[in-house]
Order: structure tokens, then C-alpha cells, then sequence
């Protein structure tokens, strides 16, 4: 890992430490370093992607607004960190259908919110959680709103992590 990507992660891990946030029963930083793995092999020399997928969580887990993450990173990185972050709804599906869109605007956010969703799927799949078929029930529409040609002409590396996610989530229960 880069210098920089490795302060990123500490900035971003311990702002989720302060708010004792796990990922089942881990700390957090598990789930951040999960996504940074998935997207370091294809991305690793982009800066923006790379800070991204460390701080994907940030503006929706912590007190931290944009702003300071702007100040902390970058505009760019604090850019896909927001157009990831699910906005106010009364349950997943009206937040899905609110967050989305805007998402799907953002090709370095679609890089950052499908490696997201690989390391959940995988990672629910693989310790029995119950959030795996909620994950699964969740993925037409996840795909058809995020899955743009245009994006993966631009990002041909996309296009493997796309097929990732069709794979798991083409597997039986």
C-alpha cells in the first residue's frame, strides 16, 4: 500500500474507531481495507479511486462532513466519496432509489460503490449473515440503475468487477 493511501486508512479507521463502528464484530477498517483489496489490483495507481474506497463510508458512518473530508483528501475524493453515500429514505429501498442515481452519474463512484457491494456480497455470503440475500434480492436493481456501457468504455477494468458481481450473484443461495 502507498504512503498515502496507508494515512488515508489510518484517517479513515480511526474516524470510524471513534464511533466504535464494527463490521461484524471486526473493526471497521476490516470492511475498508476489504473494498481497497478488490479495486488495488485494477486501480492501484489511481489516487482518487484508491483514497475513495478507503473513505466510502465516511460522510454516512461519522461526523465528518464534506468538507473536511475535502481538507483531509481531496475534492475529487470527497466528490465519489458523497456520490456513494446513501441519502435520507425510510428504509433501503427509498434510500437505494434516492442514492443511485446519482451514483450512476459518477464512474469513479460506480468503481467505488460495485467493489463495495463484491466485498458485502462476498463477505455476507461467506460468514452466513443475513444481509447476503437481502444483498442478492437487492441486485437487479442495483445493476440496472448502475450499470452503464459508457462507464466501462471509459473504465474497461469495470467491466471485470461487474462481472464479479454477476458471478456471486448468480450462485445458489
Amino acid at each position: 500500500m502507498k504512503q498515502q493511501h496507508r494515512a488515508v486508512a489510518d484517517y479513515a479507521g480511526g474516524l470510524h474507531a471513534e464511533r466504535n463502528l464494527l463490521y461484524h464484530r471486526q473493526p471497521y477498517r476490516v470492511h475498508l481495507f476489504m473494498v481497497y483489496d478488490i479495486l488495488e489490483p485494477m486501480f492501484g495507481d489511481n489516487d482518487v479511486i484508491m483514497q475513495a474506497a478507503l473513505c466510502h463510508d465516511l460522510l454516512e458512518d461519522t461526523a465528518i462532513t464534506y468538507n473536511d473530508l475535502a481538507r483531509a483528501t481531496s475534492a475529487a475524493v470527497a466528490d465519489v466519496v458523497y456520490d456513494v453515500t446513501n441519502e435520507l429514505g425510510k428504509n433501503r429501498k427509498e434510500r437505494a432509489a434516492r442514492t443511485y442515481p446519482k451514483t450512476a452519474a459518477n464512474p469513479l463512484a460506480v468503481i467505488v460503490k460495485v467493489a463495495d457491494r463484491i466485498a458485502n456480497t462476498e463477505y455476507s455470503a461467506g460468514t452466513g449473515s443475513g444481509m447476503h440475500a437481502k444483498y442478492r434480492a437487492e441486485y437487479p436493481g442495483f445493476r440496472e440503475t448502475l450499470y452503464n456501457q459508457a462507464h466501462i468504455s471509459e473504465y474497461p477494468e469495470l467491466a471485470r468487477l461487474w462481472q464479479r458481481l454477476d458471478n456471486i450473484n448468480s450462485t445458489a443461495l
